[in-house]
């Protein structure tokens, strides 16, 4: 799954599950868990083999990772479990609007082909100043990005005042230097 099929995933998965996410919005445990289902519905296996979600393992809000034992299992030694799989998908949900660099900053660290940062800022705030922040700080980083793995960061709306003002995700792909807005995946086809 690429950056752009996971944030149109995500968008339908959110319009299915709307009013759920609304009614939970302000409350931010809640939000935080119905965005986390959202996503894992995003990441179900469809027909795919192999493919597992987890919950809180690296303390990732959720990943989806490919089992490949059965490569390796005829090798393993008497009474061994090889465990031996590949991360896919690393997502980070972070309803706090001051607080979802930390996110972005953690999932640096981690080698799959996709990662993606779920964040808000307040309805009506510009966002290049803290996309530029964020993307200064990300090249200061010791792990290198690794150009075939793609960094998503899909920044919504917080402080809202009404149902409209809900959401409104931007997707922000990491292109080696800096987040850039994804303009084209936001237009109707």
């Amino acid at each position: 799954m690429d950056a752009k099929v996971f944030f149109e995933a995500f968008l339908q998965e959110l319009d299915k599950q709307k009013d759920a996410c609304i009614r939970d919005y302000n409350d931010g445990r809640a939000f935080t868990k119905a965005i986390i289902l959202l996503v894992k519905d995003v990441l179900k296996p469809k027909g795919s083999e192999g493919i597992g979600l987890s919950c809180e393992y690296y303390r990732i809000d959720v990943t989806s990772w490919k089992d490949r034992a059965a490569e390796i299992r005829h090798d393993a030694p008497k009474n061994f479990t090889p465990y031996f799989w590949d991360l896919e998908v690393a997502v980070e949900h972070e309803n706090y609007d001051r607080h979802w660099m930390d996110e972005v900053i953690k999932l640096a660290h981690i080698n799959c082909p996709l990662r993606v940062v779920i964040g808000y800022l307040p309805v009506g705030t510009n966002h290049s100043n803290y996309i530029a922040y964020v993307s200064a700080a990300l090249k200061m980083l010791r792990c290198k990005q690794v150009s075939d793995n793609e960094f998503l960061l899909l920044i919504g709306n917080s402080k809202v005042k009404s149902g409209e003002e809900c959401f409104n995700y931007q997707p922000y792909l990491f292109d080696g230097n800096a987040f850039e807005l994804q303009a084209s995946w936001l237009q109707k086809e």
